[in-house]
């Protein structure tokens, strides 16, 4: 799976909207159609994860390999995977019918957000279960620190809209070394003595963080690349 490709993702493609005119509504909606989104990624995500190669299998299935996936010209193309997502919620004349290409719709964004609440929810089901696998100061300090990592990842993603590859590779530096310490602070939770935690959620927890890695790590390899290039 290819995270972004220089060319499609220049800061010429995400500043050219068409003159796009959005009322609040429409901003609303498109924020819920990301949702609903980022929902349908982790639906396969939850189905897949312990498949070898699920992520870029998941990719597949949501159109990410397709090299014109992004584009605004077959929106009405019944095999897009993101038919009806360009549009917005009222008649627009032909130069003002598609969305811009936020970082919403940015395939690592949704992934990021994506695995991220996946790993929040299961461990909020996990200690409303069972409160004494952790502190309160325990759960607290490894939220915090999953969400510095999400942040920074995020922020790379944000840097890519200016061309700006060897910011993107900071910030995810610093988000997977955030990781390291959410991994550090899993680790320590799991190996408490007379705690008993279901293997599934264990493992499962562990494929998220790892997928997590493997993502931006495809970003920074390919963010050197267009440096070297």
């Amino acid at each position: 799976m290819s995270m972004f490709d220089q060319d499609n993702f220049s800061e010429g493609e995400w500043e050219d909207t068409g003159g796009l005119l959005w009322n609040e509504y429409d901003w609303q909606k498109f924020l819920k159609q990301n949702e609903q989104e980022i929902a349908r990624f982790l639906m396969l995500y939850i189905k897949l994860q312990f498949k070898p190669g699920h992520l870029d299998e998941i990719a597949h299935k949501l159109g990410w390999d397709k090299e014109d996936w992004f584009q605004q010209d077959n929106v009405n193309d019944e095999s897009d995977p993101w038919e009806g997502f360009y549009r917005s919620s009222e008649e627009k004349d032909s130069s003002n019918d598609a969305a811009p290409f936020t970082i919403h719709r940015h395939p690592v964004y949704i992934v990021t957000r994506g695995i991220t609440h996946h790993l929040v929810k299961s461990w909020e089901y996990l200690l409303e279960k069972n409160p004494k696998i952790a502190s309160p100061s325990a759960t607290w300090r490894l939220l915090r620190i999953l969400q510095a990592a999400e942040f920074n990842a995020l922020m790379a993603i944000h840097s890519i809209d200016f061309g700006e590859y060897n910011l993107c590779i900071c910030h995810l530096k610093n988000a997977l070394s955030a990781l390291n310490r959410v991994f550090t602070e899993v680790q320590e939770i799991l190996g408490q003595e007379g705690v008993s935690i279901p293997q599934p959620f264990v493992e499962s927890t562990r494929t998220a963080l790892f997928d997590l890695r493997e993502t931006w790590l495809r970003v920074i390899q390919e963010c050197r690349s267009f440096n070297l290039g």
